[in-house]
């Protein structure tokens, strides 16, 4: 039973290396494996998958996708505020120990974290031009995140 544990966790932990490897520290310009698993792999998915149901449901999974991030934020804040209303502020109401404050403190936290989040959402990222660049250039180019 042991010898079976340690196997798996020594296959577990193989797999893990090789896909860290590949898919996080490897470059795929100089990498082959990482050049497979990261572009030829998705772009021949892409493909497939832009064969099997046309470009036009692609345009509106794309467009959904765009938002999949927004979604995702809202099921973990909505969910994480859901269980502090529901079982936090009932606890603060019992207590001895903790000041109402901290209720009406975590309602505005919570409404300036939506509303934040609602901001961010309508505001367009902007483009960055010859004409806005000095808005944005504020530290010397260190040629790592973007190369020429």
């Amino acid at each position: 039973m042991i010898s079976s544990l340690v196997l798996q966790l020594g296959a577990f932990t193989v797999f893990f290396a090789i896909c860290t490897y590949v898919c996080i520290v490897a470059d795929p310009d100089e990498s082959p494996a990482a050049r497979f698993f990261v572009g030829t792999i998705p772009s021949l998915i892409y493909s497939g998958v832009e064969h099997l149901f046309g470009k036009r449901i692609i345009s509106k999974i794309e467009k959904f996708l765009d938002r999949s991030l927004q979604i995702a934020y809202l099921i973990v804040v909505l969910g994480s505020w859901s269980i502090v209303f529901a079982y936090g502020y009932p606890a603060i109401k019992k207590s001895r120990y903790i000041s109402t404050n901290h209720q009406y403190a975590g309602y505005i936290v919570f409404i300036m974290c939506m509303s934040s989040w609602h901001y961010a959402c309508q505001k367009s990222p902007g483009h960055i031009t010859n004409r806005t660049l000095p808005l944005f250039d504020h530290y010397q180019y260190d040629n790592l995140l973007y190369t020429n």
